[in-house]
């Protein structure tokens, strides 16, 4: 994944916000094991969206979402799940 992800994002110039809130669905979708498989959906969902929005190809946001949504449910099913919390954001 991290591969995939530098791959989409180098040459684009995220504004603070979108890379503010690509980091909350990451940290989210990175300790998805205790969400609801719907809002694990919404923040994939999201992220996607964000990505488009910044202009990343279709090919490259339907790799990311692949891998998302496969490590969500390998942390959803247990074989990587931790106890740790996600970070908490300031609104």
């Amino acid at each position: 994944m991290a591969d995939h992800l530098a791959s989409a994002l180098s040459g684009l110039n995220l504004t603070p916000q979108q890379r503010h809130q690509l980091a909350i669905d990451m940290n989210m979708m990175l300790y998805s094991g205790k969400l609801a498989p719907n809002d694990t959906q919404m923040v994939i969902g999201d992220a996607r969206n964000l990505l488009q929005n910044a202009g990343v190809n279709a090919e490259a946001v339907n790799t990311l979402a692949a891998d998302f949504a496969s490590i969500t449910r390998n942390l959803q099913s247990g074989s990587a799940a931790t106890t740790a919390s996600p970070l908490q954001t300031q609104p």
